[in-house]
């Protein structure tokens, strides 16, 4: 119980190697991503569970769990599993590169978006969320397991990578509508509150931006990811 609680907090999880999944369907995807798995904490009855659960696995009250739960409302069962995980691809026609991404709701978002959109490769800031942060993991609803995430200083990612053509996401870009994606390249993505920083966008051989119809000041990061990958998947399709 001890070391759960403790896998809220980043400095425990990176000394344990090990980060926590909530949740009956992201616990499944644990399960079926063949993720190596310390132990699983659960209340009510096993056999309720639509698959079998791997050993250890320890049967708690409610309230135990909710002592130990990162949610406010927690969802029957914990998994703990090793951050080490084996991604099935990491081969990919198209990467989202994030530069100072801090909100750990977006960061989930975006891993899920990028599943269903079929791009299995982030590369982030080393200031950006932990993506075993439990928000994060809990808002990519098991995505964690299919898409490679790698940190790094993203001046070398780019030194390392000139022969790829890189696009920024600005809302002083070329609007979506007239821009024509290539078939393979990299989406960069900047902070919430500062787009991206002067040192990357250097980087950027050309801009993009989502044409604003209505009002509102701007668009969460994770919204304006989703509908510019929509708009390149579109394109590529055709």
């Amino acid at each position: 119980m001890k070391l759960v609680k403790s896998l809220q907090q980043k400095k425990y999880r990176d000394q344990e190697g090990f980060f926590l999944v909530e949740g009956v369907k992201p616990v499944g995807e644990a399960l079926n991503s063949g993720a190596k798995v310390k132990m699983i904490i659960y209340e009510g009855d096993v056999n309720a569970f639509p698959y079998e659960l791997t050993n250890p696995a320890f049967k708690v009250s409610s309230r135990e769990l909710k002592s130990i739960s990162a949610l406010k409302s927690p969802n029957k069962i914990i998994a703990v599993c090793s951050q080490s995980i084996n991604y099935p691809n990491s081969e990919t026609d198209w990467v989202v590169v994030l530069d100072q991404v801090s909100d750990p709701g977006n960061l989930g978002t975006i891993i899920r978006i990028c599943d269903w959109m079929g791009i299995n490769r982030i590369v982030c800031s080393p200031n950006s969320v932990d993506v075993f942060n439990p928000k994060v993991v809990q808002a990519s609803m098991g995505s964690i397991f299919r898409i490679s995430l790698e940190y790094r200083e993203l001046v070398d990612y780019f030194e390392d990578n000139k022969s790829i053509t890189a696009y920024g996401a600005d809302m002083s870009g070329t609007p979506l509508d007239k821009f024509a994606f290539p078939e393979k390249g990299i989406l960069v993505m900047g902070s919430e509150s500062h787009g991206i920083s002067d040192s990357i966008r250097g980087y950027c051989s050309e801009n993009i931006s989502i044409p604003k119809i209505g009002g509102g000041e701007s668009l969460n990061v994770a919204v304006s990811t989703g509908i510019i990958l929509s708009h390149l998947r579109n394109r590529n399709s055709h």
